[in-house]
């Protein structure tokens, strides 16, 4: 089987490029032949050989044209890819992340059309029609939701797009990396090398970019409503330049990490992932401090919600707007340690069913079953 994926950012950091690039990883350990088109690279496939083509896009001025520049040469180069190899390896399965319009596979995890909705005074995003039009291609393309959020607001966007052909698959995360077992080497390295009290109570917030989006500020508002009993230290994971509503709180209490891209040895460190966006189509850093054995505290909006036990999402969810609310649950938290730890092993045992080849798995039925009903384009 050859797989052509279309990834306009290929980046650890990015959750469309992780996910893009784990399957890369799996397919080429079952021996498939792997093409990835893309823009940005910040991974070099030779090693497990995948084969990486930068493609053409627009500059950043011109505006919406950029988005769709970049998939257009997509479209072509697929195509292309699919005739020169459909005579030695059979069909082709071309498999889009968010930036492309033409595939026979489509991971959706934006849903920047809705965003007015969820976001005080943000806009539709620039994306909006390009995903259009790829859900308008026939035949219908088969649909990844990262989430079940995302699934919805995909009926509500498209109700006429067939339902047969949506699937809600949830990434990945390395839970040897992610592991609790790092926590008292990484907390003594962190202590020393940050600063940080040990005994402090260590809250921890990371986001690859838009603070705006992740509620940011109202994690800010919660912590100054802390009591003088919670001897808590903010951790911030991103850029310095997105956290000026950190310039609030204590500078003693904060500690500016800056742009990571690993977190294994930071998440385990800490004592409280919070991540109360006004939306998040999954966070996969949510699964991943989930795996590193940490309670949570994410918004009722950020797909990653969706997979917490039951039992302890009364304890873990928020509303993004209820800073009063988030303030209580953090001081919760941090006053009852073992009810805490508790959860967190419960979190850890729920990331442990998300490992990437299970992940893997379950896109690889969806390519087996479109070979079987045979309506790859050819």
């Amino acid at each position: 089987m050859k797989l052509v994926y279309i990834c306009r950012h290929l980046t650890l950091t990015n959750g469309h490029g992780r996910i893009c690039w784990e399957l890369c990883r799996s397919a080429r350990q079952e021996g498939h032949s792997v093409d990835v088109l893309t823009r940005r690279c910040a991974i070099d496939g030779a090693d497990i050989g995948v084969r990486i083509e930068k493609l053409f896009q627009l500059p950043k001025f011109c505006g919406r044209l950029r988005s769709w520049s970049f998939a257009y040469s997509a479209a072509k180069h697929a195509a292309a890819l699919r005739r020169s190899a459909g005579s030695v390896l059979g069909p082709v399965i071309v498999h889009g992340f968010g930036d492309a319009y033409e595939q026979d596979v489509f991971t959706l995890g934006n849903i920047d059309w809705a965003y007015p909705d969820y976001i005080p005074t943000r806009a539709a995003g620039s994306g909006a029609g390009l995903k259009s039009r790829a859900l308008r291609r026939r035949p219908a393309p088969r649909i990844v939701a990262v989430s079940r959020l995302v699934a919805t607001e995909l009926a509500k966007a498209d109700p006429a797009f067939p339902a047969e052909n949506v699937k809600v698959i949830y990434p990945g995360v390395d839970t040897r990396r992610f592991h609790p077992g790092k926590r008292i080497e990484s907390r003594g390295y962190l202590s020393k090398k940050l600063e940080l009290p040990q005994e402090a109570f260590w809250v921890v917030f990371a986001a690859g970019g838009d603070f705006a989006k992740r509620n940011f500020s109202g994690l800010v508002e919660a912590l100054k409503r802390q009591t003088q009993s919670v001897d808590w230290r903010l951790l911030v994971v991103g850029d310095s330049n997105e956290a000026a509503a950190a310039a609030v709180l204590p500078r003693s209490r904060v500690r500016m990490l800056g742009m990571q891209t690993d977190l294994g040895e930071i998440l385990p460190a800490c004592d409280l992932f919070a991540y109360p966006a006004w939306v998040d189509e999954f966070a996969m850093v949510v699964l991943e401090a989930m795996a590193s054995g940490l309670p949570v505290l994410v918004s009722v909006t950020t797909g990653a919600s969706e997979i917490l036990d039951v039992v302890d999402r009364q304890r873990q969810v928020v509303h993004a707007a209820d800073i009063g609310g988030i303030a209580h649950k953090l001081t919760w938290i941090s006053d009852n340690h073992q009810a805490a730890a508790a959860i967190g092993a419960r979190n850890r045992k729920t990331a442990e069913a998300f490992d990437w080849s299970s992940v893997y798995r379950k896109y690889r039925q969806i390519y087996e079953e479109l070979l079987q009903d045979k309506v790859v384009r050819s």
